[in-house]
């Protein structure tokens, strides 16, 4: 059943920044490129609109969400692809030059829909990224063996984020040699720092530690969190 969602949270701003910089053929476009994917693929899965949101947007926004092919397409209303790009440009600019942004927002325009939508922008859901028109057309014409690929893809990631985790973990049991000088030396500066100061900051360093990362999967921390970890458990702290 096809799902149409109004979200005021959609907005030019979330059509992907790659679409900024469209030809001519995308500003110049009378088709109704909506009506085109439809007859050629069906409908999308599920839509996310912006056409009625209130307030209303300054360029509306339709994506289109085929879950199998793991493809989105970004539609914006024909004649409103310029007025897209100038939204894009001051969005941009705006963390930057904030009041000057808000400003030029204000003057621009809000497009009137015409009838029929262009495509802007194609989005890969599987990993949150832009995708080529070939990609698109790939998936969409066989979505089954594009859900089966990406899955063989996915359970390939997850094998080797296993496989890293698991590494991790072997480094981090791995006993410490204690007269290893490296160990003997941190011993000494936890044990004798001046003042006992040094000492004092490394193990309440160490109760911080091992808070914050004890019970993070390994391969989830970096290879300095790593080493203080290893630090405190050189210590007993």
């Amino acid at each position: 059943m096809l799902a149409v969602t109004r979200s005021p949270t959609i907005g030019p701003c979330r059509c992907q920044r790659q679409h900024s910089h469209l030809t001519a053929a995308r500003r110049n476009n009378t088709s109704d490129e909506y009506s085109i994917v439809v007859n050629r693929y069906g409908k999308p899965d599920s839509i996310l609109s912006t056409e009625h949101d209130t307030p209303s947007p300054k360029v509306a926004t339709r994506i289109g969400d085929y879950h199998a092919a793991h493809v989105k397409i970004i539609f914006v209303p024909n004649g409103c692809v310029t007025a897209l790009e100038e939204t894009l440009r001051i969005l941009d600019e705006q963390a930057q030059y904030p009041a000057i942004a808000e400003g030029e927002m204000k003057k621009i325009e809000a497009c009137v829909p015409n009838a029929g939508w262009t495509i802007v922008g194609y989005i890969d859901s599987s990993n949150n990224k832009a995708a080529t028109t070939e990609l698109v057309s790939s998936r969409l014409g066989n979505p089954q063996k594009a859900a089966t690929a990406l899955a063989a893809q996915e359970a390939g990631n997850k094998a080797e984020r296993q496989k890293t985790e698991e590494a991790y973990r072997k480094a981090m049991a791995r006993p410490v040699d204690p007269n290893d000088s490296r160990v003997i030396e941190q011993r000494k500066q936890a044990e004798t720092g001046l003042g006992g100061s040094d000492a004092e900051q490394l193990r309440h360093g160490c109760e911080v530690t091992n808070l914050l990362y004890e019970d993070k999967r390994v391969s989830d921390l970096s290879l300095k969190e790593l080493q203080m970890l290893r630090l405190c458990r050189t210590l007993g702290y």
